[in-house]
Order: structure tokens, then C-alpha cells, then sequence
């Protein structure tokens, strides 16, 4: 029995070269699998169930949401605050299980109800971004591993910027998951991103907060140039095959991340995302990026997103991994053990 192995344009070009001859293939789909077309799934409608009779809602315009009269069908419900204001009820997904249950849209925000609902949307679905999972176009067959991975670090570190203590823990990840009791004062995190594909890729991480559903790009930072060289000493490298590197150790992976240990103690429950998304090609991270739902000043505010939002394009070969930093006080600690710095 002979096993089938996909294989892409640049690969056909070069098993069939002539003797005499040399095998060329360039273009944007040189890598793309033989016979997928570039596919993209359309930002699903976010189904909103209203428990107050009461809501302004606007659907005079076409939108990223649309009303269920089933509670259980529901990603959110809607429901008026005593006193003013709008609660928003998480029903389903990561958010739900790891996030605090409720998100408080203050009277006189703003943005309108209508426009959080198809921010919300648009955060739902870079949350759960990946590649389509069909048989004609399923980058994943193409690899004989998952070709993007992170993990997660704590380590000590001194605020004032030097590294007190040059350790730091094993992978606090668990099945893409970090579940924490606390955030020590004196302790910052960092991420390690691992690339398996067989062609350099540029990596890009996102953290995305589901208090107040706002996107912020983690790496590369703003400003950075997406096409440094191969090989170049960065803080965006253009990943070389089967290869690493740190985000955030406070040496060639920029500030150490810090979590708001303090401001989220007392809730009964929060949660971190932080997507990592490997491409071949540069992509305009700045289509995903996105505000806070909840400002008080329209002053300085971003664009309200209306009508059907359309999904970033990332051409060529690409893969996702999502992490979950999860605050839950009430479980027991974690064992954590400490290992030098390579």
C-alpha cells in the first residue's frame, strides 16, 4: 500500500524537471497544495438572545448578529442593567468557560449596543481562526505535525528592568491552557513560538481580552518592519525551517509580559488569549486589531465596525495556535518547577 502525501506547486515543478533543464516556480500560490483554491469562511452571524424588551438595537444596516428567541441557541444575551446600563451574558466558547460571565456596557458609552455587537463578532472569530479543515485545502496533511506551537513561561523578574533571577518555569501550558491561581507580583510571563514548517514564515502574535473584547498585536511590535532578512537579529525574524524563538524574556524577545494580578484577584474567575498566526507571506495585521467595546469620550475611539466585516486575507501556507491564561482563585495552585535560562 503506498501512502498518498499532498504536495505543493513548487514541489511538482521541481520532481518534473528535464534533464538539461532547471524546474522554476515562483508566484504568491508557489506553495499553495495542488488544486486548493484560496478558501475563506465568512465571519459567522452572532446569535443574541434579549432578555429585556427594551434594547436599541439598529438593523437598518446589514450586521454581524442577528436575534434568536432560544436562550440555548444563543452566543449572548442582552439584558438591561438596574440603573443603566447594558449586562452581557457569554453563553458559549472559551470565553464563556474561562472569562468572567458578564461584561458591563456602561449608559452613555460610546459606541452603541448595535456596534459592540459586531465587534464582539469580530473578536469571536479571530478567537477561533484556522485553517479550514476540508480535504482539498488542509495545510495540517501537509506537515506530519501541527506546524505552529506556543508555550508559555513564567520567570522572577524585577520591575525596574534587570532580570533578578535567571529562571524560569516549564511550560505552564496544558493542552493549550494555563490555569493560574494567582499572579505574583514579582514574576512576568513569557511565550515561546515554535515554527515546524519546511519554509521560513513570519509569525505573528495577538492578545485578545475578553473584558473588553479589544486585539492588540503582541509580536511584532507596532512600528516593526514586517520583512527583516533571513536570519537578522530582530524582534521580527522571518522564521527560518523548524525553528524558535521568545516573546518577552526581556532580552532578544522585548519587555516581559506582565498580567493585572491585582485589578481581576477579586472576580471569581478571568482569562488571557494570545493567538499566534504563521503565514509565508506578510499579512496587514492591522485589519485584525481592534479597541476596547466600553469608552466614555468619543473622543479618540475607533472606528465602529458596520455591516458584514471580511476576513483578513492570508495567502500561501498558514497555521494558528491559541493559548489560554485562565485566573481561577479558587483552584489550588499549580506545581511549578524552575529550570535555568538557555
Amino acid at each position: 500500500m503506498h501512502q498518498k502525501r499532498l504536495a505543493t506547486y513548487r514541489e511538482l515543478a521541481n520532481a518534473l524537471k528535464f534533464e538539461g533543464q532547471d524546474s522554476f516556480c515562483a508566484g504568491l500560490h508557489a506553495d499553495r497544495i495542488l488544486f486548493s483554491a484560496p478558501q475563506y469562511s465568512e465571519i459567522p452571524k452572532l446569535c443574541v438572545f434579549l432578555d429585556s424588551e427594551f434594547i436599541d438595537l439598529d438593523f437598518e444596516s446589514e450586521n454581524n448578529f442577528v436575534l434568536v428567541q432560544d436562550k440555548g441557541a444563543a452566543n449572548l444575551a442582552l439584558r438591561q442593567r438596574p440603573g443603566g446600563g447594558t449586562v452581557i451574558e457569554r453563553l458559549d466558547g472559551l470565553v464563556a468557560l474561562y472569562a468572567s460571565p458578564d461584561v458591563i456596557i456602561p449608559a452613555g458609552n460610546a459606541y452603541s449596543l448595535t456596534c459592540v455587537l459586531n465587534k464582539i463578532a469580530h473578536f469571536n472569530y479571530y478567537l477561533g481562526l484556522e485553517p479550514l479543515k476540508t480535504p482539498s485545502l488542509n495545510p495540517l496533511r501537509y506537515f506530519e505535525r501541527t506546524s505552529a506551537e506556543i508555550e508559555l513561561y513564567s520567570f522572577k523578574y524585577s520591575p525596574g528592568g534587570s532580570m533578578t533571577h535567571r529562571n524560569r518555569s516549564g511550560n505552564l501550558l496544558k493542552n493549550g491552557v494555563a490555569k493560574l491561581h494567582s499572579f505574583p507580583p514579582d514574576h512576568a510571563y513569557a511565550f515561546k513560538i515554535i515554527s515546524h514548517f519546511r519554509e521560513p514564515v513570519y509569525p505573528y502574535l495577538l492578545s485578545l481580552d475578553p473584558a473588553t473584547y479589544n486585539i492588540q498585536v503582541v509580536h511584532p511590535p507596532p512600528g516593526e518592519p514586517a520583512g527583516a532578512p533571513l536570519g537578522a537579529r530582530g524582534l521580527f525574524e522571518f522564521f527560518s525551517t523548524a525553528s524558535s524563538m521568545m516573546v518577552g524574556d526581556g532580552w532578544s524577545g522585548g519587555t516581559p509580559l506582565t498580567f493585572a494580578g491585582d485589578a481581576i484577584a477579586q472576580q471569581d474567575r478571568d482569562a488571557a488569549f494570545f493567538k499566534l498566526i504563521f503565514c509565508d507571506k506578510p499579512i496587514d495585521i492591522g485589519q485584525i486589531l481592534q479597541d476596547s467595546v466600553v469608552a466614555s469620550s468619543k473622543a479618540g475611539v475607533g472606528t465602529c465596525r458596520t455591516g458584514v466585516c471580511t476576513p483578513v486575507q492570508i495567502p500561501g501556507i498558514w497555521d494558528t495556535a491559541l493559548a489560554t491564561v485562565a485566573l481561577q482563585p479558587g483552584t489550588p495552585p499549580s506545581k511549578v518547577w524552575w529550570r535555568k535560562f538557555v
